[in-house]
């Protein structure tokens, strides 16, 4: 009896020294622990990569070169004609005959703006049926050099050979009225004749004006002679001509400058001239007054 009473005494001290042991599977469940990638976001989900942090699209959609920085050829950033206007017989000279120009000559141009006219050439244009028949304002079979240099549609004519230029008799292109006849400080003698229909021809540097403001004047009537005079005529001896229409319905058109009332092309005997810088035509021959 002593000996059950000493063990069961010694096996409660054995119970109250021994610590509790919980079982792996209950602390597992008191203490769970989640995963790696739950506790921590992978490198791809907490630090993006550089390419979503600053996300870089490809250089054809970030930096279009053809969009952006469009190449264009030779021809078209610098127009060989323009910056060596021609000069040879063949390109620069129309035809004999001068009735049917080819298709260079009579729209020499294509892109949008030259073949869409401003205001003024559009007003023009819806009165084409109006426009009278120019011809070259210089006697029958004479041959005049053209050239619009850079102040296109305006035109400068010199004759050929040039040295019969200075003093040359000028002679209207066609019927109407003179409405301007004065000298300009920078132009020197000038004439502007209304052909009717809000068309109007002008002419610089003069040497002598043969009309005056009201006269009446018919293709080939003498209304001055080509000269040198005022200083943008830089001493040199040449008619300086202008096609001008009358947008604004003022009973004039403006002439002289960029932007005013001159119009292109310029026609002569049904050829077209002065359609864009640097253009020159050679031997222009002349149809007035041949009747």
């Amino acid at each position: 009896m002593h000996f059950k009473s000493l063990s069961a005494t010694v096996f409660g001290l054995a119970l109250l020294l021994t610590p509790t042991v919980v079982p792996a599977f209950a602390q597992e469940q008191a203490n769970p622990t989640t995963s790696q990638e739950e506790v921590t976001p992978s490198t791809q989900e907490s630090t993006p990569s550089a390419e979503e942090a600053n996300p870089t699209t490809s250089t054809p959609e970030s930096t279009p070169t053809e969009e952006a920085n469009p190449t264009t050829s030779t021809q078209e950033s610098t127009p060989t004609e323009e910056a060596n206007p021609i000069t040879s017989q063949e390109e620069a000279t129309p035809s004999t005959s001068e009735s049917k120009p080819s298709a260079e000559e009579a729209n020499p141009t294509t892109s949008q703006e030259e073949a869409t006219p401003s205001t003024s050439e559009s007003t023009a244009t819806r009165s084409a049926a109006a426009k009278p028949k120019f011809q070259l304002p210089f006697y029958c079979k004479q041959k005049w050099r053209l050239d619009t240099w850079g102040h296109a549609p305006a035109l400068d004519m010199v004759k050929e050979p040039q040295y019969g230029t200075e003093r040359a008799i000028l002679i209207a292109p066609a019927s109407g009225t003179v409405n301007r006849s004065f000298y300009h400080t920078n132009a020197g003698n000038v004439i502007q004749i209304n052909h009717g229909g809000g068309w109007f021809t002008t002419y610089l540097h003069l040497q002598s004006r043969a009309v005056k403001v009201g006269s009446k004047v018919k293709m080939g009537t003498v209304i001055g002679k080509v000269g040198k005079t005022g200083p943008t005529s830089n001493g040199h001896p040449h008619l300086h001509f202008e096609l001008g229409y009358d947008s604004n319905k003022d009973g004039q058109a403006s002439w002289g400058y960029k932007g005013s009332e001159r119009v292109k092309p310029v026609f002569f005997n049904g050829v077209a001239y002065g359609t864009k810088n640097g253009q020159t035509w050679r031997n222009v021959v002349s149809h007035n007054k041949c009747n």
